[in-house]
């Protein structure tokens, strides 16, 4: 846990914070500890709400915490980013 807080401090893009504050999310709620994870998570769809892999974590740790009515927001987050994507593209 601390190599990635390090990580997160050290990272020069916000493509890369991200990708180690999702890490730090699911390694968090993998070790039980759901409010770390829910901060992270939250950091990371603050940083790039666009990512459908942030809110997809978000919705797990939700899930995780009892939380299903906020749970299912953060899928329906993840589906219209996905979906938003799709029509950039």
């Amino acid at each position: 846990r601390g190599v990635l807080r390090e990580k997160i401090s050290a990272a020069t893009s916000t493509e890369e914070k991200v990708g180690h504050l999702l890490a730090l999310a699911s390694l968090e709620a993998r070790g039980g500890d759901l409010d770390a994870a829910l901060e992270a998570a939250r950091e990371a769809t603050a940083l790039a709400a666009e990512r459908a892999d942030a809110w997809d974590a978000m919705q797990r740790v939700l899930e995780a915490r009892g939380e299903p009515l906020k749970a299912v927001e953060a899928q329906i987050r993840a589906a219209e980013t996905t979906a938003n994507g799709m029509e950039r593209a």
